[in-house]
């Protein structure tokens, strides 16, 4: 088991490793909520799912649908 651990920590220190700390918090309160994988994860930084998510945001706060 701890070998599994130290692969995850791993991959998810080089996945968080070019990203700034508010990017950073953002996608891990994400990927707790939702419970991503760490490959959903990495899908979902890779995608920019932060932009889309601010997109919606602004739109849904300028009444547009």
């Amino acid at each position: 088991p701890d070998i599994v651990w130290h692969f995850v920590l791993v991959s998810l220190l080089r996945t968080f490793k070019h990203i700034n700390k508010d990017k950073r918090s953002f996608y891990e309160k994400e990927a707790e909520k939702a419970g991503w994988s760490i490959k959903e994860l990495k899908r979902q930084i890779s995608t920019s799912h932060i932009s889309r998510i601010k997109i919606v945001d602004k739109a849904s706060r300028n009444g547009i649908e």
